[in-house]
């Protein structure tokens, strides 16, 4: 199968306009300038195609949540919240809810993610239709706790330091570097888990110390610092959040090859500062974006996340941006090569939406993928399509 646009953005080198790429099977063996000849071609016409788009941090438990929940005063109110939720909730009314979120996904275009799965027993009952990292999240507040079998791709969450253990981290980070497996956590997201850590008080801290739970040392550094010094994390982790770092910190995460994933348009839900994404970006710290959950942000929709960070960093140009959520995704995942770029030998994971020709300022690919709001009209996931527009 041959797909035809008006533009192609590769995102190793520029655009090519137009172009085409053939699919054989679930990979990408060639591509070229122009119209193809001969074969069974589908021609979009009036369309951007680019790689499917990398969704770095999702938690589709919740995606039956939005509106129901509000920042509260604290971090830790609004942890109470969601708890409250979800003892409300069946395994049937989890399982709804992951399902509507991939829905979600593929209409806004996400054909990989890696999504934090509270509820691994029902992995076993989903067809997801995208490429997805179930990273089986863990927690040892109340009850020592196992990993069960990790599905593929394999992935493990340790929650975050305040639920986790010291000693759940260090098995996390075991089974990482013994199978292979993503490791990422939620780090330094709160002002409550910043006091809790480095200064022994707050919301959190009271919450924690109510459960009998004061898992790492507090008083003398922050949660980031504990777990980049005290060698509980893996070569290569995937940090949600870090809002919370010092220049110590961003060596240690650069030379320990982590990476940050951050959610601005859940940043921009709790009201906190504005993101400091050129610290990490002058220290080599890459930042890739992801959705979070509808019980903190507005949409699953990629698009909406790049607009939000745009909207914070207005000096930040439109293909750094796309960068976050393509090629740099890849690279983090270890998928470098194989997803995030139109490349011969890469995955068939593609979207394409309509390209404006009309000379105005979407005439540019990168600001026109920026600008697009709505579903994207054209998926194909592994090789297959999803959506396809009525040509």
């Amino acid at each position: 199968m041959k797909i035809y646009a008006d533009k192609l953005l590769t995102m190793t080198g520029g655009d090519i306009s137009p172009g085409w790429v053939e699919i054989v099977g679930d990979k990408i063996t060639s591509a070229g300038v122009g119209f193809p000849d001969g074969g069974n071609c589908m021609s979009l016409r009036g369309y951007i195609l680019l790689p499917g788009l990398v969704n770095a941090h999702c938690h589709l438990d919740y995606t039956d949540c939005k509106g129901l929940l509000v920042p509260g005063r604290s971090f830790a109110e609004w942890i109470a919240q969601i708890n409250a939720l979800k003892r409300q909730r069946t395994s049937e009314e989890f399982l709804v809810s992951i399902r509507t979120g991939f829905d979600d996904l593929v209409r806004y275009g996400t054909t990989s993610v890696v999504n934090i799965e509270s509820y691994p027993d029902l992995i076993a009952s989903i067809d997801s239709p995208v490429r997805t990292w179930w990273a089986v999240e863990s927690m040892d507040v109340k009850r020592a706790y196992e990993y069960p079998g990790l599905p593929e791709l394999r992935a493990v969450s340790p929650h975050a330091p305040y639920t986790a253990s010291p000693e759940l981290y260090m098995e996390s980070k075991r089974l990482a570097e013994e199978t292979g497996a993503l490791f990422t956590s939620h780090v330094a997201e709160s002002v409550d888990e910043h006091d809790m850590f480095l200064h022994a008080q707050g919301s959190l801290y009271v919450l924690m110390k109510s459960l009998h739970r004061t898992p790492f040392q507090t008083g003398e550094a922050t949660s980031l610092k504990l777990l980049l010094k005290g060698g509980y994390l893996p070569h290569g982790a995937l940090l949600a959040h870090v809002n919370f770092f010092d220049d110590e910190d961003l060596a240690l995460m650069h030379a320990q090859g982590h990476a940050v994933a951050h959610c601005p348009q859940t940043h921009a839900f709790f009201g906190r500062n504005i993101f400091p994404w050129q610290r990490m970006e002058e220290a080599g710290v890459p930042v890739i974006l992801g959705t979070d959950s509808l019980a903190s942000s507005q949409s699953l929709s990629l698009f909406d996340e790049m607009r939000a960070f745009r909207s914070s960093h207005p000096g930040v140009g439109a293909q750094r941006v796309l960068e976050m959520v393509t090629v740099d995704a890849a690279r983090a995942l270890g998928m470098w090569g194989r997803i995030g770029q139109i490349t011969v030998g890469a995955e068939a994971d593609l979207i394409a939406i309509p390209f404006p020709e009309n000379g105005g300022r979407g005439a540019c690919p990168f600001s026109a993928v920026l600008e697009h709001s709505g579903t994207v009209p054209f998926v194909m996931s592994r090789g297959r399509v999803l959506r396809a527009p009525q040509l």
